[in-house]
């Protein structure tokens, strides 16, 4: 008889491509005829793995389920083109882990454990995933009756959350803008604001984790405002100085523009399973950005709907801000090529390329030699037109180069994460399709001064569906 414990439990939310260890320990003396047995399951109890080993020495099991659980999640092939918002339907899996010991060929399970994965990476050393930038802290501010009951609950960020992106190169304080800012409550204390450059042909979207958020007063855990995720996002559009969008404009996390769960705002269900992230069209494509055509710059900001348990409304900036600037680029003579592919988090980001690209074409093909005549007639007859050597197949492999401007030292390292990228798509100038190809070549060039390193970065691919001729 065994007395299994878990002790390391999957985080609540982990990355899938790195460790993922689960540890469990046999309570009672360990035993050389019991094994541990540990069951992978999805939330609906359907079986994805099951694996056993024997206790070690002082009688624990430590089990990796990394190859286990990557094979369940993968990227959503059209995050890009997303109207408002779209869930983690693709790059999320929920689980289950049941503990037990197997016995003469009997299982016995004695706990359950669960914890959700993205489709990202983590370095190997890293045994947890440390999420406390992704995922915003909050403190209460009670304010109670003179009997006691709580009258009014208010809500202070303490650590406020970024987005799932790699591209966290600039950022500014409110103070240091001198053009259009938006004047959303609290946004002059300390929420950074990201700097994002994209053409406005571009396409572009930001990710965040839409998990409960934290809290440093776990008393009030219960409540309803702790468990509705994110609930939408303030944008604000401008013209230099002029601000385009209307006062405090928000787009809903509601299921009606792609998000959720909740239905309607003022919900308050807990996101499980596709709903721990969320994703958020930053570009034009957003119907709520498109009608502000001369717009140079934008913002967007996730909000937590805090609420009195039953009452009132107050919208609390619980991340980081990011503002995107439409910058077209140097004028030239090339067109440019957009760039989207999985970043480290499994969700997208994005460049453009706006220097000198070029195309070239090769052709593929097999043949076989043909008889040149029909050897099997009444005579041989061999005309001019007949074909010896004939082709059977035959396709044509378009192949691309492309160039960056000079870029600083941490713009480069951010587009490093382009060539560790598993999936990469480029959708061309004029065109609205994203179309997946396949990186054959990267490289750089430094160019250094006293102060200052610049590189200018060059990809080379090719079309991962390369086009089928016909057979001769």
């Amino acid at each position: 008889m065994a007395d299994i414990i878990v002790t390391k439990e999957p985080n609540e939310i982990d990355l899938a491509y790195g460790k993922n260890i689960i540890s469990l320990f046999d309570n009672d003396s360990p035993t050389t005829i019991s094994r541990f047995i540990l069951q992978i399951t999805d939330m609906d109890d359907n079986v994805i793995a099951t694996v056993r080993q024997a206790p070690n020495v002082t009688g624990y099991g430590h089990f990796d389920v990394e190859n286990i659980l990557k094979n369940q999640v993968t990227h959503n092939p059209a995050i890009e083109i997303t109207p408002k918002l779209t869930t983690a339907e693709n790059e999320e899996f929920s689980f289950k882990a049941k503990a037990g010991y197997s016995l003469s060929g009997i299982s016995t399970y004695q706990q359950t454990v669960s914890g959700s994965v993205l489709n990202g990476r983590k370095p190997h050393t890293e045994i947890d995933w440390d999420y406390s930038a992704y995922a915003p802290e909050i403190g209460t501010n009670i304010i109670t009756t003179p009997g006691g009951n709580i009258e009014q609950l208010y809500f202070d960020t303490t650590t406020y959350q970024q987005a799932l992106t790699d591209r966290h190169i600039e950022s500014v304080v409110y103070s240091q803008i001198t053009d259009g800012k938006p004047s959303w409550a609290s946004l002059t204390g300390t929420p950074l604001i990201y700097k994002i450059s994209k053409g406005s042909d571009d396409n572009y979207t930001l990710s965040w984790l839409n998990d409960y958020l934290l809290t440093d007063n776990p008393s009030y855990d219960t409540l309803s405002t702790f468990t509705n995720g994110i609930n939408g996002f303030y944008v604000a559009a401008f013209s230099d100085s002029t601000e385009l969008t209307p006062a405090n404009t928000i787009i809903e996390n509601i299921t009606g523009n792609g998000g959720g769960p909740n239905a309607a705002a003022d919900d308050a269900i807990q996101p499980t399973e596709k709903y721990k992230a969320i994703t958020l069209q930053v570009s034009e494509l957003n119907p709520t950005l498109a009608t502000y055509t001369t717009a140079t710059h934008y913002y967007v900001a996730p909000f937590y709907w805090s609420r009195d348990p039953a009452t009132s409304t107050n919208k609390q900036i619980v991340g980081n801000v990011y503002r995107i600037d439409i910058d077209n680029g140097e004028c030239n003579d090339f067109d440019h090529i957009q760039v989207s592919w999985v970043n480290s988090f499994g969700f997208r980001d994005y460049y453009t390329f706006e220097k000198r690209n070029d195309y070239s074409v090769t052709t593929q093909q097999s043949t076989y030699q043909q008889l040149d005549a029909d050897w099997s007639g009444t005579a041989i007859e061999v005309n001019s037109y007949n074909r010896g050597e004939r082709v059977f197949n035959k396709s044509q492999v378009e192949n691309y180069t492309a160039n960056t401007k000079y870029l600083s030292d941490i713009e480069s390292q951010y587009l490093k994460n382009l060539y560790l990228s598993p999936d990469v798509k480029v959708r061309f100038a004029g065109s609205t399709d994203w179309v997946p190809v396949i990186l054959t070549d990267t490289q750089y060039t430094e160019r250094t001064f006293r102060k200052d390193k610049l590189f200018q970065h060059t990809i080379n691919f090719r079309l991962a569906n390369p086009q089928q001729i016909q057979r001769g």
